[in-house]
């Protein structure tokens, strides 16, 4: 009787540890997967930042303009003025693929990132750019704290002072 006890005591606390074990390891996935998606998100901030830099414009013509879907960034050639050879970044957001591509120029877009569930920009005046960026582990399916987090990350951007409308 005491072995039967003692086997049924020692099965208890394995599933215990086992229970503990198992939480431990879906939170761990669950983080994992949450920094996978704001890291993407930073990158892509930090990639548009580093293009807003070297953005050029005046008042008539700014040196970043922004759609619903669209943000794009006049860079200077290289010899500080702004000038037809200057180059257009576009960055475009299409919602029903959910992809950010970014396109310099004529030349074919590249995507960016295919986890995007929104994409907003607002020129609040003088030389700034907000940008609110929210990216999900899958971006088709709904928010889900554990299998599929969503992340969402603002900033702004600060471009060349008279560039912005």
């Amino acid at each position: 009787m005491e072995l039967i006890v003692a086997i049924s005591l020692l099965g208890v606390i394995i599933l215990g540890v086992a229970s503990f074990d198992l939480g431990s390891r879906q939170m761990f996935k669950s983080s994992e997967r949450k920094t996978q998606v704001m890291n993407e998100a930073a990158l892509i901030l930090d990639r548009i930042a580093k293009d807003a830099i070297m953005g050029i414009g005046d008042v008539g013509n700014p040196a970043i303009t922004t759609t619903a879907t669209t943000l794009n960034i006049v860079q200077d050639d290289g010899n500080g003025v702004r000038e037809a050879s200057d180059v257009v970044i576009s960055y475009v957001f299409d919602n029903g693929a959910h992809t950010l591509t970014r396109a310099i120029g004529a030349a074919p877009a590249e995507t960016i990132s295919n986890k995007v569930v929104s994409f907003t920009t607002s020129l609040p005046g003088g030389n700034t750019a907000r940008i609110a960026l929210t990216l999900r582990k899958n971006p088709a399916d709904a928010e889900n704290a554990f299998d599929n987090p969503q992340a969402t990350i603002q900033s702004i951007v600060e471009v060349p002072a008279w560039s912005v409308n």
